[in-house]
């Protein structure tokens, strides 16, 4: 069986396009049917080398099998030309001989490719809706083909795969983390909401936090009723590797207002974030946010400069974000997001995720309440960042995490 490396080294692509695949490397999909030659599919270009490994093997998989089959009718031809040629007919039937064999050769390569890259044939919604008609009942292929056409028309994912941090920078990090010893760590607590996620997503995000390159937090793991009985033994499993998560279950599902709830006696950190998807951190998030904690202010008091770090005065704390697919492979749609402003607030949850407030306002104010079920932590939000000064809020405008995408494709 070919291996998806030699399947990349030896694939060749006719005239540099990328048509849609017919038939997986190693065999073990189902063959989706002939994409007809008037639906124009327009070439799809190789993802960014990050994510070769989500696209490659479909963006070429149709033109490998076009070579094989081209290289097996030339060969096939050029047999009937050779026999023919021994046969006495002469040089002219081998010359026709070997026009034919040409003409399979690109009849075949056509055939097992299975398109027509003509953009101008159809419109380009149309195209998609083609595209995805005839391979959605292939999800293997129809997910690779969908990644890897974002991956060449979305120039955020480009841009994602350029700065995002790579071991080498966070090894640094962490290192230097440890070497300056900030002099304000405080101590960040997620309250992370479950009920019946897939495993892998919520294991992914833990692991974001606890990969993080700033050690001083707290992960409080609330299975609120969990049908899968693997989650809560995935959760124990979690639990043992690292003890700073904390778990919390419910035998029968409550909300989550109630779950966050109930979980506040297990917080000890001073700033809170809840949770209630499994969403991914940015490496460097947190160390982002304490760096910033501990900037130097100076304000003036009118009788002269007075000193202080920006700590004692934030009590609320957002960042930029960006889109995850469900797969954990693509990130997409960046979330720029304003500095504060409350009638925008009031008008559109802009702030969404993440959202670190100061346990203290949490006693003061209180935590999530029951009737906002759905948008709890925009009414959260709302409710504390009303009722405190504009100037202890405050924004990273960096992209430092990522929501998860959940709807089915």
């Amino acid at each position: 069986m070919t291996t998806n490396d030699e399947f990349i080294q030896n694939t060749v692509i006719p005239d540099g396009t990328n048509p849609v695949p017919t038939v997986i490397p190693d065999g073990t999909n189902p063959v989706p049917p002939v994409i007809p030659a008037e639906a124009g599919i327009y070439p799809i270009a190789p993802a960014p080398t990050d994510i070769a490994g989500v696209a490659v093997d479909v963006a070429y998989s149709a033109a490998n099998v076009a070579v094989d089959v081209a290289q097996s009718a030339a060969n096939a031809a050029t047999n009937v030309a050779t026999n023919v040629a021994q046969s006495s007919v002469g040089v002219a039937a081998t010359n026709v001989a070997t026009n034919v064999a040409q003409s399979t050769v690109g009849v075949a390569a056509t055939d097992a490719a299975g398109v027509v890259l003509d953009k101008s044939a159809i419109a380009h919604a149309e195209f998609i809706k083609k595209v995805a008609d005839l391979t959605r009942p292939y999800p293997f292929i129809y997910n690779k083909l969908r990644l890897a056409y974002r991956a060449k028309n979305d120039p955020y994912i480009k841009w994602h795969y350029q700065n995002y941090p790579n071991p080498m920078q966070l090894k640094q990090d962490a290192e230097a983390i440890a070497a300056k010893k900030y002099p304000i760590s405080p101590t960040f607590t997620f309250l992370f909401y479950v009920r019946d996620f897939d495993i892998a997503q919520m294991t992914s995000f833990v692991s974001s936090i606890t990969a993080q390159t700033y050690k001083n937090h707290q992960i409080i793991i609330i299975n609120d009723g969990s049908s899968n009985k693997n989650i809560q033994l995935e959760i124990n499993k979690l639990a043992i590797r690292d003890d700073t998560i904390v778990t919390v279950q419910n035998d029968t599902p409550t909300t989550k207002v109630q779950a966050f709830t109930n979980a506040m006696q297990y917080v000890r950190g001073e700033f809170i974030a809840y949770i209630d998807s499994p969403d991914n951190l940015w490496p460097n998030c947190l160390d982002k946010i304490v760096a910033s904690l501990n900037e130097e202010l100076v304000f003036n008091t009118g009788v002269g400069n007075q000193k202080t770090n920006r700590y004692s005065c934030t009590d609320f704390i957002y960042t930029d974000s960006e889109t995850i697919d469900s797969s954990g492979k693509l990130n997409f749609n960046p979330l720029i997001k304003s500095d504060y402003d409350l009638a925008t607030y009031t008008a559109s949850d802009y702030i969404s995720k993440p959202i670190f407030f100061r346990r203290t306002l949490i006693d003061q104010f209180g935590g999530p309440k029951m009737d906002y079920e759905q948008m709890f932590l925009w009414e959260l939000g709302l409710r504390i960042s009303s009722q405190i000064d504009p100037s202890r809020i405050l924004h990273i405008p960096e992209i430092l995490y990522a929501v998860r995408e959940v709807q089915n494709y």
